[in-house]
């Protein structure tokens, strides 16, 4: 055995490992937690949020047939601002556990202008073609469901 390697391990040196699990604050928030931590005007406006979120999701029909024609429909405009859509689905999904969430609140709640870009362009061109086309063939095109 080296000289060195006798002396560390007659006398190890008394390393400060600080564990990385223990010392990060866990968040329980539930039905038991004691007390939000949001002011109570805040905690009102949350939860009239989240009951019109159940109100959406619950007539989700009636609103499909009110807003058939997406883009030409102020109403959908609104509400699509209002919910988690298959462009957001994504991000969340994929989001680590360890990463922030600032930007991905700031690109949901304060999108871009998504007219610009070159796919939803090339829809909005090609839409008549698509359902003409779609008539010719006698086909129906049917939406991608996610709600099974």
């Amino acid at each position: 055995m080296s000289q060195k390697r006798k002396i560390n391990f007659e006398h190890p040196k008394n390393k400060r490992r600080i564990l990385k699990e223990i010392n990060k604050k866990q968040h329980v928030y539930g039905p038991a937690s004691a007390a939000p931590d949001m002011s109570p005007q805040h905690l009102e406006k949350a939860k009239e949020f989240m009951k019109n979120f159940k109100d959406v999701t619950c007539d989700r029909n009636v609103i499909e047939r009110a807003t058939v024609l997406q883009r030409d429909s102020s109403e959908w405009l609104e509400l699509r601002k209002n919910l988690v859509t298959s462009s957001n689905f994504g991000p969340i999904c994929k989001r680590k556990a360890n990463t922030g969430t600032a930007s991905l609140f700031k690109n949901i709640l304060y999108p871009k202008n998504s007219l610009n870009v070159a796919s939803i362009c090339h829809g909005i061109e090609h839409e008549s073609q698509a359902l003409q086309l779609e008539k010719q063939e006698n086909v129906k095109i049917m939406q991608l469901r996610t709600d099974w």
